[in-house]
């Protein structure tokens, strides 16, 4: 059984506002890659962090340091304490991000009386639901005056803490959002951050020709492809669920798929054993439908030429790997080899980018008709477990963002090399995911 989390009861409410003397005011125009991802939820996590100590302690010890330190952070990426506005030179339906002097972020601190700390930042299945108490509320779907950061601070009394972060993803990916997150905890850590700075220099991206004219923005803003199916269930009903592939099962599964043909990465087939566990979790019952897996491609080194490393934005790409059905019940997924096929189409959906970054993008239409889609979120190559504020690693990360049916992707937390992996799904479809989950790994 999924567990829930008690009431809340807020300790603070306040707005953390860069130094007085960061610029006074920075636009930034929104790119291609911020304009597809305008129809997606923030980006949010929580980070949990053991704090043997009564909330007096925290609030004296621990609290002022990650205020003052993310206002020190705030330096160097003012524009988070910004917030969409329509470009004043502009038709309606072009955005910028803008910071100007006196525009700061909210930052709340809760205190739950539940004292379940060891329950909710462990790898126990819990409802989707609940956990939203742990973070802020950020719009999405709102483009006018949108706030872009929202900090959550929630004291489990002699237990632990929970920093929720959440950022508009109009204002970055998930390796931004890490990065700033790492920033910031490395100046509360070290008084000063070790993370390279951040570049908004934003002249390598343009908007492909196909969507200069305003009518295409207006179109895509009013259908928004991207946004959540409506057929996605409430929140009270989705579980999240914490699994984790060792080194040696991500080993296993690449030297099954490896006597079919090729060398695969451990994103492959991480996402590949996953999704074929959904497929026949799920029992899909249709014949006219694709099933899609959606995931992105870094583009910061796919442009000509590349943009900086440190860039901070939005700077990935869709793709889509997508399988058939076969008669009825059965799709290519769920053959003997369904974990080489699934392996095959992220290859291929992979290769499609040599074509260039700004190809395909039309292709963001296939959500709205595949058969339930899933999504990958994050990478174990971000490191989301260094995040290090000063009092030890976090021992557990949960991604918020996401939806039902689709998976998050981090390092692992004990072991270098391995994967954990999140998963949101109604509880009855959880039960069937684990076992077949499971069971393959185990063959």
């Amino acid at each position: 059984m999924a567990s829930t989390l008690k009431a809340v009861r807020v300790l603070e409410e306040s707005q953390v506002s860069p130094p007085s003397d960061t610029s006074s005011r920075v636009s930034l125009a929104l790119n291609f890659f911020d304009f597809i991802f305008m129809c997606e939820p923030p980006v949010r996590c929580v980070f949990f962090y053991p704090f043997p100590h009564p909330t007096a302690n925290f609030i004296v010890s621990v609290l002022p340091a990650l205020k003052s330190s993310l206002s020190a952070t705030l330096r160097d990426f003012h524009p988070l304490a910004g917030r969409t506005r329509p470009s004043p030179e502009s038709s309606a339906h072009k955005l910028e991000i803008r910071y100007e002097d006196g525009d700061s972020v909210p930052f709340t601190v809760v205190e739950n009386d539940d004292t379940e700390f060891e329950h909710v930042s462990s790898g126990h299945d819990l409802r989707r639901s609940k956990l939203q108490t742990l973070i802020s509320y950020l719009p999405s779907h709102q483009y006018d005056d949108m706030p872009l950061l929202a900090v959550q601070v929630t004291v489990f009394p002699n237990k632990g803490f929970a920093v929720g972060v959440g950022i508009s993803h109009v204002a970055c990916d998930w390796r931004s959002f890490l990065h700033f997150v790492r920033s910031w905890a490395c100046s509360c850590r070290a008084g000063a951050s070790v993370e390279p700075r951040p570049s908004f220099d934003r002249s390598m991206i343009s908007f492909p020709e196909s969507m200069s004219d305003p009518a295409v923005i207006k179109r895509f803003l009013e259908t928004g492809p991207r946004a959540p199916p409506a057929q996605d269930v409430d929140d009270v009903d989705v579980v999240l669920a914490t699994l984790h592939f060792s080194k040696v099962d991500i080993e296993r599964l690449k030297q099954r798929v490896w006597t079919k043909a090729g060398d695969w990465s451990s994103f492959t087939v991480t996402c590949a054993h996953a999704w074929v566990s959904l497929v026949k979790a799920r029992g899909y019952d249709s014949h006219d439908k694709q099933v899609v897996l959606n995931f992105t491609a870094d583009c910061r080194a796919r442009l000509i030429p590349p943009t900086a490393p440190e860039y901070f934005g939005n700077c990935v790409k869709p793709c889509f790997a997508d399988a058939l059905f076969h008669g009825k019940r059965y799709t290519e997924l769920t053959a003997e080899d369904g974990v080489f096929i699934a392996c095959d189409r992220i290859r291929k959906a992979i290769k499609q980018l040599e074509a260039g970054v700004h190809e395909g993008w039309e292709r963001l239409a296939m959500l709205a008709t595949a058969e339930k889609p899933m999504s990958v979120i994050g990478s174990p190559k971000f490191l989301s477990y260094d995040v290090d504020f000063g009092w030890g690693k976090p021992v557990k990360v949960e991604y918020l963002t996401v939806r039902t049916g689709s998976i998050s992707l981090t390092d692992h937390p004990e072991e270098e090399g391995g994967i954990q992996l999140g998963i949101a799904l109604i509880e009855s479809e959880m039960v069937k995911f684990r076992s077949v989950f499971s069971t393959a790994l185990e063959l």
